[in-house]
């Protein structure tokens, strides 16, 4: 996993979905996150890092998109001009995602965190995105 930093964000798979989400219609970026977020959330077995990578940013873009922090300047203005807004089943699958993330069973992601004693910087990092989504709004 290309990780620079714990943030959501701070990874080379989380980046590219946000990259592609930024070149993609609203519906277009449902279905992608959608898809995402089920290919976590679907999985029975062992869960890779990089799709779990990818899951947590889709997941955190619904997030910002319901309320939490956006420290990605680019998303904010594509939100406004496409009119991304979730609805409450992809909020729910989004705050599934982020505490499937913080199970160590079968998780990839989680174990690279873990192993070297660090894993409490990422969670950390998602715990706003976690609170947003679990916001009545």
């Amino acid at each position: 996993m290309g990780a620079w930093a714990s943030g959501p964000f701070d990874n080379d798979d989380a980046q590219d979905v946000l990259q592609d989400v930024l070149e993609m219609t609203a519906d277009e970026a449902t279905a992608a996150l959608d898809t995402m977020m089920a290919a976590v959330l679907d999985q029975n077995g062992y869960l890779e890092a990089p799709d779990m990578s990818a899951a947590i940013g889709a997941a955190c873009i619904v997030a910002i998109s319901h309320g939490a922090p956006d420290a990605e300047p680019d998303l904010d203005e594509w939100r406004m001009e496409s009119g991304f807004a979730p609805d409450q089943s992809m909020v729910a699958r989004a705050a599934q995602v982020l505490a499937r993330a913080a199970e160590p069973v079968d998780n990839e992601w989680y174990d690279l965190w873990d192993e070297p004693g660090r894993l409490e910087e990422p969670l950390t990092a998602l715990l706003p995105y976690r609170q947003a989504l679990t916001r009545r709004m």
